[in-house]
């Protein structure tokens, strides 16, 4: 079939497209290790989207986007950023929680220390 398990995910902006089941790159059914992943390289022809594993990951049991959800977004956010002091910001910015050990790994990088303030 053509058609792609796309879904519209109320509370993120429209512009940003979810694939869920697989990765949209590789189609439905496809696997990859995480839960989800953005494609937020620039470059690439399925930038903006976000794939995700399973639908059950979409949103909490309150009905919001899922915290999975809005890492995804803040990726899309930061075009060509990994999880890094610009990723980290955008995060903040959101209102988004950031485990300890991952805001510690990206506040020791010279990036951070280095930050427009």
């Amino acid at each position: 079939s053509d058609t792609m398990p796309e879904v519209k995910v109320k509370g993120i902006p429209d512009s940003i497209r979810v694939f869920v089941g697989g990765c949209v790159e590789r189609g439905d059914g496809s696997s990859f290790r995480r839960q989800g992943h953005a494609h937020n390289c620039k470059s690439s022809p399925y930038y903006g989207w976000i794939c995700i594993r399973s639908a059950k990951r979409l949103y909490t049991a309150s009905g919001a986007p899922s915290q999975l959800i809005m890492e995804e977004v803040a990726h899309i956010l930061t075009p060509n950023h990994g999880h890094d002091a610009t990723w980290l910001l955008k995060m903040k910015e959101m209102g988004q929680p950031v485990g300890r050990l991952r805001q510690k790994r990206i506040k020791k990088t010279k990036a951070w220390r280095n930050r427009a303030k």
